[in-house]
């Protein structure tokens, strides 16, 4: 049997629920103020932890499903627990860590690791060292958990000899130098359940699905992983090119993917598992420039952001999720410098899009029916779209500064001033606290009342959409 054939075989399966751990539809229940929650399937054999780990003060959420899992990529969670400010500092051999991948929380614990392989679970409300393990490889990649289990990807961004030859050829970028791997941990003692090598770099997040862990590869597969014992339950062949930086998004009935050169994104419908459809706008399919960025969801279904080859300019995309067309364009920027390789990371947040422009250093707020609704000029190349709490949007910025703007206008109200460049993650927040890593070592929570009387009232006050109109937004497909 050809190996396509096995997939697709493989894949009715799973659509039948035939096979010990295959893919289930979604049951999806959302945290309070907007992080989702993914409920694995109650008869989830999860492996059990052991040791007490240190105590804990039980703080939502419980689980952490994936960086651009519904509804939307913005990690903020109600607390009624009190929580302090508190500052843990982390170097091995006198050299700072760098905690590249960022913050996850889950049950009342901070989990981060290095690039240098370093993983350490902290308390939530103390800082307090719960345990720490070396797993003797580098972690570019967010972490995600489910109840009990941390599953940790270490690869690395390479692109070696063979693979700069194969682009030459094709244009299309591959990724990773064969050590890649996946960790599944014990939460509350850091034991290692189980270890599997991966077939490519995985630098997005994975994706915890009720049975299996999904992972989008850098040679452009879309693999499905046992949660029990880490055994392949599906590789699918999806594309010939990377999917780069860009986080997966998971929907209830598809995954969306964002291949980073040529720009495309993929929809992988879960039921049967199978590709749907592509998209890639004109004069964007041999870019030679690496843009990653990754699809959001919206009302109307995903967001994306593309390149134009030659000027450079930054497309926004709303695009149908069913269907694959596209409702709507919207140009970013006019034109653009030649630039070395970039992430970028839109957020989805009440109805709004926000969107960074690095190299202009500026924040767009796009309403999901394409108005622009304001511009600000923040400087430092920031790279995501930050945290919505309230009407505050916390713009993290490389620099280590975090600006705090109202999401009515964009007004810049105050900028924390940091010690150390910041990964371009989204901030999680429980309560009044902002938890953060630095790329110098430094893993913190701070309160919002430091950044100001305003800013900490308008973290309480409740968002409303400005309404506007516009008349500049392009329906349909850009002009070639």
């Amino acid at each position: 049997m050809r190996p396509f054939s096995r997939v697709f075989l493989m894949a009715g399966l799973l659509a039948l629920g035939t096979l010990p751990f295959g893919l289930m539809d979604l049951a999806r229940a959302s945290s309070p103020l907007g992080f989702p929650g993914n409920n694995p399937s109650p008869s989830m054999n999860e492996a059990a932890s052991e040791g007490d780990g240190g105590s804990v003060v039980p703080l939502p959420p419980e689980i952490w499903p994936g960086e651009s899992a519904l509804p939307s990529h913005n990690p903020v969670f109600v607390s009624t627990v009190p929580l302090s400010e508190w500052s843990r500092q982390f170097a091995r051999d006198g050299v700072p860590e760098d905690f590249f991948s960022g913050v996850v929380t889950a049950s009342g614990r901070i989990f981060v690791a290095s690039r240098s392989g370093h993983l350490e679970a902290l308390a939530a409300s103390s800082g307090k060292s719960l345990w720490h393990v070396r797993l003797e490889a580098p972690v570019n990649t967010p972490m995600i958990l489910s109840k009990k289990t941390l599953y940790v990807v270490s690869s690395t961004p390479s692109i070696t000899l063979g693979h700069l030859l194969f682009y030459t050829r094709t244009r299309h970028l591959l990724r990773g130098d064969g050590s890649e791997r996946i960790w599944a941990l014990s939460q509350r003692s850091g034991r290692v359940i189980w270890s599997k090598g991966l077939p490519g770099a995985v630098l997005g997040s994975p994706l915890l699905e009720p049975h299996t862990i999904a992972l989008a590869t850098g040679s452009g597969h879309l693999v499905f992983l046992s949660r029990q014992d880490g055994h392949m339950v599906v590789d699918l062949p999806v594309s010939e090119g990377s999917f780069g930086w860009a986080s997966p998004l998971d929907r209830p009935d598809a995954i969306y993917l964002a291949q980073e050169n040529p720009p495309m994104i993929d929809r992988v419908g879960k039921s049967p598992l199978k590709t749907d459809w592509r998209l890639a706008l004109s004069n964007t399919r041999t870019y030679d420039r690496f843009f990653i960025g990754g699809p959001v969801s919206t009302s109307a279904g995903i967001a994306g952001v593309f390149r134009e080859r030659g000027t450079g300019r930054m497309i926004l995309v709303s695009i149908d999720g069913v269907t694959g067309k596209i409702l709507w364009t919207r140009s970013l920027s006019e034109t653009s410098p030649e630039t070395p390789e970039e992430m970028v990371s839109m957020v989805s947040s009440d109805g709004i899009l926000y969107v960074p422009v690095p190299e202009k250093g500026d924040l767009f707020a796009v309403s999901e029916r394409g108005e622009l609704l304001w511009k600000t000029h923040v400087g430092d190349h920031p790279h995501t779209g930050g945290t919505a709490v309230g009407r505050l949007l916390f713009l993290p910025l490389p620099s280590g500064h975090i600006a705090a703007l109202d999401r009515m206008n964009g007004e810049i109200l105050h900028v924390w001033a940091g010690k150390a460049p910041l990964p371009p993650r989204s901030l999680p927040v429980i309560g009044s606290m902002i938890f953060l890593s630095d790329r110098s070592g430094d893993v913190r929570a701070m309160d919002m009342s430091s950044l100001g009387e305003k800013a900490d009232l308008l973290s309480r006050t409740p968002f409303l959409e400005p309404r506007k109109t516009s008349g500049d937004v392009v329906r349909g497909m850009p002009d070639e």
